[in-house]
């Protein structure tokens, strides 16, 4: 029980009233601290204990259930052994006058009968009495160096032993406690980035204020949603899936850029790093979360992702990425029996344009044309600038029946642009993908039907028939 030693001090009175004050989701984050803090309501009924006050009455020899502790004050015994009235013990002091109680030694008799010594702290945690509710912290008085108990003495002793813990423990190691408890609070609510402690649910346990800085939540309110409550809805699933797999001890920690919603409603990018924390038994008691703010980060991403995909001139996609999505919609057209139609565009003598006009006015065709057709085709289709003077598309969906007049309502669609700088046409070829095409070989099929177009005096368009045969493996 050396663990139970030490001051209780109730480090950080007005955080830790706070805490016990509010919510059940905030007095959860009371279980972070090392001190056994038991939270009593004006009537004088234990309304929460944390998990070291449930651990300390289990070590004391207690019955404790899940969510109910007997109060340790319930066993306080005087020098005699017998059982102290109510009204002096610390809790009930503090209950019915509002009078705090610091380091009070009282004795626990223990069921086996072993008394031992505990210091108990208190502080009442409403304004309005009495009677007032109250918080109070317990831990088994140190070890004197001559194994009976540390005197204080401003207080006076019951008589009774505490029996020294294996090992030994004094002032030093609640000093420690302290110090460590203090650096963790420090460095927590400090720190530049978001860092949260939450139950396996994952309601919020504990927030810092650069969270509700990231999130635009007071504490208050953050505290009163759960991380499934912010988390983008199209990112909720994955994120499901990443903290089942960490309760289950799949895996000790997981990283992943997610999206959350501000308080304000628009989306903010967060890289997120959490993490178990268990009990000796190995299961799980909470999560730590940090999370950094990667919004502007994602969003120069996007941009620099944007300017690869996409031809700086037109806006459309440009060639590489065209063939990777022509390389998806194959692939879709074989798992799923997808129908699709892969159009070439290419622009009749636009070589005179540039050469009668100059290249300005024949960029400015180019963009009028990529505007037109962009306006033309549907948002599930893909268009493309593939090379000087020529487009292509991808029209899901469409199949045999269908491909020749989408091909011809494109060629319409070139031929009617009224905002070019001069009057253009345009040769257009069309094949309807299969499930068995290869790219390269869809994009020849395509060529051809092109190139029949132009043979036939451009300013057209024409759909490749379909194979009589698979094409060669």
């Amino acid at each position: 029980m050396s663990r139970f030693r030490g001051d209780a001090a109730l480090t950080g009175h007005a955080t830790l009233r706070q805490a016990a004050a509010g919510p059940r989701t905030r007095l959860a984050a009371l279980d972070r601290l090392g001190e056994a803090v038991v939270v009593f309501r004006p009537d004088g009924r234990p309304a929460y204990a944390n998990v070291a006050a449930r651990e300390l009455a289990k070590a004391l020899g207690f019955a404790v259930e899940a969510d109910a502790v007997r109060s340790l004050e319930e066993a306080v015994v005087d020098a005699g052994g017998r059982v102290l009235p109510a009204a002096r013990r610390p809790s009930e002091i503090t209950r019915l006058t509002g009078r705090s109680c610091d380091r009070e030694p009282i004795t626990v008799a223990a069921p086996d009968g072993a008394p031992h010594r505990v210091l108990t702290t208190t502080r009442r945690t409403t304004d309005e009495g009495p009677p007032y509710g109250v918080v109070a912290s317990y831990a088994l008085e140190p070890a004197a160096p001559d194994g009976g108990p540390a005197r204080n003495g401003s207080t006076a002793s019951s008589g009774h032993a505490v029996a020294p813990a294996p090992g030994g423990s004094g002032p030093d190691d609640g000093r420690a406690l302290r110090h460590a408890r203090e650096l963790f609070t420090t460095a927590f609510h400090q720190a530049p980035i978001g860092m949260a402690l939450l139950d396996t649910e994952g309601r919020w346990l504990l927030v810092n204020q650069a969270l509700c800085d990231l999130v635009g939540y007071s504490e208050t309110e953050l505290l009163q949603r759960t991380l499934h409550d912010i988390t983008h809805p199209e990112d909720l699933p994955g994120q499901l899936v990443l903290m089942r797999e960490i309760l289950a001890g799949r895996r000790s920690s997981y990283q992943l850029d997610k999206r959350y919603m501000h308080a304000d409603g628009h989306v903010i990018w967060g890289s997120v790093s959490v993490s178990v924390v268990r009990d000796d038994s190995g299961a799980a008691l909470h999560l730590i979360g940090q999370v950094v703010d990667i919004t502007d980060r994602h969003h120069g991403e996007q941009r620099l992702q944007h300017l690869a995909d996409h031809d700086p001139l037109t806006g459309v996609l440009n060639r590489r990425r065209f063939e990777e999505e022509l390389i998806r919609q194959l692939d879709r057209c074989r798992r799923y029996q997808e129908h699709a139609t892969l159009v070439m565009i290419d622009l009749d003598f636009f070589k005179d344009v540039n050469d009668s006009l100059g290249h300005a006015a024949g960029d400015e065709t180019l963009q009028s044309i990529a505007a037109a057709l962009l306006g033309h085709v549907r948002s599930s289709d893909i268009l493309a600038r593939v090379g000087g003077d020529e487009f292509a598309a991808i029209l899901v969906g469409v199949g045999s029946e269908r491909a020749s007049v989408a091909a011809a309502g494109l060629a319409t669609v070139v031929r009617e642009i009224d905002s070019a700088p001069t009057a253009i046409t345009a040769s257009v070829g069309a094949t309807v993908l299969r499930s068995d095409d290869q790219a390269d070989v869809a994009l020849l099929r395509a060529d051809e039907a092109l190139y029949e177009v132009k043979r036939q005096g451009r300013d057209g368009s024409s759909v490749a028939p379909a194979p009589s045969s698979p094409p060669p493996a």
